[in-house]
């Protein structure tokens, strides 16, 4: 039997039992096999239950496409409604334990966003499940961008890094991060549902500006690390001005940052990714008030992107150390780190050792 991807497991003893279920017995909204499909105007199959609840909430919109409802009736989708009971019926009759509620025993993605938003559980297993079905390519496009939009995965997602550094472990903002990274990443999700995750870290951007700050410090890998920039990146592309200010001028952030673009001495290479998304980050916050540029030199950006202009040959990372440099001529603290950096020295003494060109002489005419 083919083994399932999307994330209904057995256990351990039935593991190679497993059935893949089409996506389209899946509701778009819940993502579980419909019981009562029915069908919106738009032509779109829900759940009933799930479709119920959501027009009962007050949404005139349908939920998958987002387009305005003329009307809100609901027709039961009988052709779709056999096929869903033969293919049940089917695929219990191959599995010895036919019948039981293990065939399809582990939460579905929409069960796995209730329990991240469940308070006081850890939702690091949880939230590892999500990315890891997110990054699954054989799961439908439609049925994650319904998980991010009609499911609110993002905003559910976004408010764990909201949360205060004793309410979440570094493992557990960092299963986060690398969910939202995976939805901002995504080619199949749409704009709208890439933007939830902005306005969801953005409703506290110094709290989540500290949690990205925890990932980057102290995340399991590198991948991690560049995945907690890559939000930051993000949220500073797409938030408002006063979410920008407040990631800006968190120093913790900032500093990790720095860190990220590479070492500051003379030891070893610089990984190119970490660099590039670091240098995008201290870019973006280079260009926002002068204290927060004042900070980001005391934190060593100065040398950091003068270290990654010499080891780069990407004309795109190359532009960026200089944008984070002609930022740090606008404060004192900036043109003093330049005088200070050691390139600064050689490129001057090499300028004397020179001297002066003297001008040739144009012959004359004949």
């Amino acid at each position: 039997k083919e083994k399932t991807t999307t994330g209904m497991r057995l256990p351990p003893q039935h593991q190679g039992l497993e059935v893949k279920i089409p996506s389209f017995f899946r509701c778009p909204i819940s993502l579980d096999v419909m019981r009562s499909p029915v069908s919106l105007c738009t032509g779109v199959t829900y759940d009933r239950a799930s479709i119920q609840r959501w027009l009962d909430s007050g949404n005139t919109t349908c939920p998958a496409t987002m387009l305005p409802l003329p009307s809100t009736d609901l027709t039961p989708n009988l052709t779709l409604r056999s096929l869903i009971s033969h293919w049940s019926a089917s695929a219990a009759s191959c599995s010895p334990i036919a019948g039981s509620a293990a065939f399809f025993a582990g939460p579905s993605p929409a069960a796995l966003v209730r329990q991240v938003a469940s308070s006081g559980a850890d939702p690091s297993a949880a939230l590892r499940e999500l990315a890891a079905y997110l990054s699954d390519d054989d799961v439908d496009e439609f049925e994650k961008n319904a998980l991010v939009g009609a499911g609110s995965a993002a905003e559910t997602v976004a408010s764990v890094l909201r949360r205060k550094g004793e309410q979440i472990s570094v493992a557990g903002a960092e299963a986060a991060v690398r969910v939202l990274a995976a939805i901002v990443a995504l080619d199949g999700i749409e704009d709208a549902n890439k933007r939830r995750v902005a306005a969801g870290l953005a409703v506290d951007a110094a709290a989540s500006a500290a949690s990205l700050a925890r990932v980057l410090r102290g995340g399991s890998g590198l991948e991690a690390r560049i995945d907690a920039a890559r939000l930051a990146e993000f949220l500073l592309a797409n938030a408002g001005a006063e979410a920008k200010v407040a990631m800006a001028e968190s120093s913790e952030l900032v500093a990790e940052l720095v860190r990220l673009v590479g070492p500051v001495d003379e030891k070893g290479g610089l990984d190119k990714k970490a660099m590039d998304t670091g240098l995008s980050c201290l870019a973006a916050i280079a260009g926002s008030r002068r204290a927060a540029r004042a900070d980001m030199v005391r934190l060593g950006a100065v040398p950091a992107a003068a270290r990654a202009l010499h080891a780069t040959t990407e004309p795109s990372s190359s532009a960026k150390a200089l944008r984070i440099l002609e930022s740090a001529v606008g404060c004192a603290e900036g043109r003093a780190a330049l005088l200070r950096w050691p390139c600064s020295g050689r490129c001057a003494t090499s300028t004397r050792t020179a001297g002066p060109r003297r001008p040739q002489r144009r012959p004359r005419a004949g």
